[in-house]
């Protein structure tokens, strides 16, 4: 039967080794591989009842909601059978403004959303931002914020461009005569003695 050695941490339902005891602190825990392939099974178990109470409760939260909404379209469905008839046209009617009026809201958003668009892409910068500048129903806002986000971008790139540039002012020698600093650098290279 192979045996796996271990120098590692105790797994779930090991004991560990007492620290006063050099015994048990010096000698490694050995496991067969049938204690492995069930310490293997019980977390592959853990793991797999985590994810399916996960999942469980999206699907209850789901279930609660169209629940929810079933309920409230009984309950005007059960209003709407005691009304006359003017009164169920007046909230037919009601009901199709509110859901015009929705989407022309939306239809708005829309077109707001694709002029922030081409805003962003005259100023040169990805569409990604678009949620960031674009302030519903108010272009103005929304070119300002495009106006200060490129303003911002700007300014940190040249402050990254700046910190990589590496400026180098060359030590002037004191004594001004032929031997130039190209001459010693290249003395260096060939590790010639300097010129006297």
């Amino acid at each position: 039967m192979a045996e796996i050695e271990t120098q590692t941490q105790p797994l779930d339902g090991q004991e560990q080794p007492v620290e006063g005891n050099p015994e048990a602190s010096t000698v490694p825990k050995t496991f067969t591989q049938e204690e492995v392939d069930a310490l293997i099974k019980e977390r592959e178990t853990k793991a797999y009842v985590k994810g399916k109470t996960d999942t469980t409760k999206k699907w209850e939260q789901k279930a609660a909601e169209q629940a929810r909404l079933a309920k409230e379209e009984a309950e005007k469905q059960a209003k709407f059978a005691n009304m006359s008839e003017q009164k169920k046209a007046e909230t037919e009617r009601d009901d199709y403004k509110k859901q015009l009026e929705t989407l022309r809201d939306q239809i708005a958003y829309n077109e707001q959303k694709e002029e922030t668009r081409k805003i962003l892409q005259d100023k040169g910068l990805s569409d990604f931002f678009i949620d960031a500048v674009l302030v519903k129903g108010d272009a103005e806002a929304t070119i300002a914020k495009a106006d200060e986000l490129k303003v911002l971008i700007d300014a940190e790139i040249n402050k990254a461009v700046e910190a990589k540039i590496v400026t180098h002012i060359p030590k002037q020698n004191k004594v001004q005569d032929e031997y130039s600093f190209d001459e010693e650098y290249a003395r260096k290279l060939l590790k010639l003695p300097p010129k006297q």
